[in-house]
């Protein structure tokens, strides 16, 4: 499950005389063009243009300083494994040079998968399938842990609790759903009746390392091939399944066709428990989705679209009677 930041001490006015201060003390490189990433949940990201080269600025608050240390070592960690991510830059944890909190990293060229999905063909789908379950491999065998949820840093401890007690574990989504009221709460009542029925499948999954969030976001495609992945701020542990789960969510939302996870599902060659396990994990994206719209993050207009909602209904209902 993707991790959600604290809100709270929001980076709100970050002129762009600041951010070439920056790049310039940082880097020594004079900056061209700057536009704002609105997609970040944790940071307010940056893609700088240089007379050098492209970069990306992540800037956050102390409240969220884990998420740059995370970054930091599971990127180096990551790179030695043979995993296409981006290098470190410059990262600062302090305020003694610096006004903010932030990292400097290498620029891919491309866009995340979802912006240029309708574009792909079937061919670039699946072998970009294919590169990422080779990643997943790798990201596998970079951490263990004997419970589920995200480590930060190795040396994090994670609750001991099982599998199915991680994903009933829905008290943020049931609150925002409440709060924003505009799904019915008995959407969170209809999951945890459902979920009660794969209890004993869900604990029979083996837990293990894996990078939940490389979806139709983070997954940067240039041309129709695969460049790399991008923001890594934690290692997850628990079936990865859900990162198909998640990209199957997404993909649902948009409306788009669901070939890319016909070839997850080719590639790591799924039993039925699994693609049982990927429609309940697509389930519970769906009410987690849900709980989402309303919600406004890191400066990101909320704005509640009637057509998403009635979307995101359809599919819930279309998932839970299929479960």
């Amino acid at each position: 499950m993707s991790v959600k930041c604290k809100k709270k001490e929001l980076l709100m006015n970050i002129t762009d005389l600041e951010i070439e201060s920056i790049i310039f003390s940082a880097l020594g490189l004079k900056v061209k063009a700057i536009s704002r990433f609105k997609t970040g949940f944790c940071h307010y990201v940056y893609d700088v243009k240089t007379e050098d080269k492209n970069i990306v600025l992540r800037m956050t608050s102390k409240d969220n300083l884990k998420y740059l240390k995370g970054a930091e070592h599971w990127l180096g960690v990551l790179k030695e494994s043979g995993v296409e991510v981006p290098e470190v830059l410059y990262i600062n944890y302090d305020l003694k040079k610096y006004k903010h909190y932030f990292m400097i990293l290498e620029r891919f060229s491309g866009f995340d998968l979802g912006y240029v999905y309708p574009d792909l063909t079937t061919e670039s789908k699946r072998e970009i399938v294919t590169e990422l379950v080779k990643m997943q491999n790798k990201v596998s065998k970079v951490s263990y842990s004997e419970f589920p949820g995200e480590k930060f840093l190795p040396s994090d401890k994670l609750k001991n609790r099982t599998w199915y007690e991680y994903l009933t574990d829905i008290s943020v989504i049931a609150n925002r759903i409440e709060e924003n009221d505009v799904f019915d709460f008995s959407r969170v009542t209809e999951f945890e009746r459902i979920a009660f029925k794969y209890k004993d499948l869900l604990n029979s999954v083996k837990i293990e390392a894996y990078l939940d969030d490389i979806t139709t976001k983070n997954v940067i495609v240039n041309n129709g091939c695969l460049t790399g992945i991008v923001d890594v701020d934690y290692i997850s542990f628990g079936d990865r399944l859900m990162t198909i789960a998640l990209t199957k969510m997404s993909l649902l939302k948009s409306d788009y066709d669901l070939h890319y996870v016909d070839f997850w599902i080719y590639e790591m060659d799924l039993s039925l428990d699994d693609l049982k396990l990927l429609d309940f994990y697509t389930f519970r994206y769906c009410l987690d989705f849900m709980s989402e719209i309303g919600c406004e993050f890191n400066g990101n207009n909320a704005l509640v679209s009637k057509s998403v909602i009635n979307r995101l209904n359809i599919i819930f209902n279309d998932l839970a009677n299929r479960l």
